[in-house]
């Protein structure tokens, strides 16, 4: 499958952090009005490939994983929908260990 990106761009900042419900991802609040929402993607440390996690709203900039093991390292990127709904490619991907 082949990601172009849209015009909207790619996510190359965000937050992923440890509450007592799961790991928090926190995306910086942005306007963009070629941007139709968020998918968030997700590994574990030990697996080579991304499964997708869930879409967000345009609107949307925080989503809680509550399918989370304790003790686990997940590895997450994001990619933008762009308003003609074409999917950009993952931009960088962070790390969080499960506490």
């Amino acid at each position: 499958m082949t990601l172009s990106v849209p015009s909207a761009g790619n996510v190359n900042t965000f937050y992923v952090r440890n509450i007592t419900e799961g790991l928090q991802i926190d995306l910086p609040k942005m306007s963009d009005p070629d941007r139709k929402g968020f998918v968030i993607y997700r590994r574990k440390a030990a697996e080579g490939q991304f499964t997708k996690l869930t879409e967000l709203k345009s609107d949307e900039f925080s989503y809680l994983d509550t399918n989370t093991t304790k003790g686990e390292v997940y590895v997450y990127a994001i990619a933008v929908i762009g308003k003609d709904g074409t999917e950009g490619a993952p931009g960088i991907s962070v790390n969080a260990r499960r506490q």
